[in-house]
């Protein structure tokens, strides 16, 4: 990917995870449902949210290949299911 490409997936999936993250409260109401997963979520987003930041920076941030497997790595312990993620990112 060229650098402009990799921000606007970078991008793509911290959005992503933003709506994911909406499941761990009932909207409209004060506090968490799920406070650990919501913490996993924030971690992550703030993982992706630094390599973004490194690539618009123009430093390395993490390799591609340590980034992508820690990335796979949340999402099987926040038990989403690729084809969920997939659907999501094809509607935009």
């Amino acid at each position: 990917m060229t650098p402009s490409e990799r921000e606007q997936w970078l991008a793509r999936l911290l959005f992503i995870l933003t709506v994911l993250a909406r499941e761990t409260y009932t909207v409209g109401e004060e506090g968490l449902d799920d406070p650990v997963r919501m913490r996993r979520f924030n971690e992550l987003m703030h993982r992706t949210s630094s390599q973004l930041r490194a690539s618009m920076d123009k430093r390395p941030g993490r390799p591609d290949e340590s980034f992508l497997i820690m990335v796979q790595e949340e999402m099987v312990a926040l038990n989403i299911e690729a084809s969920d993620l997939f659907d999501m990112w094809a509607s935009g």
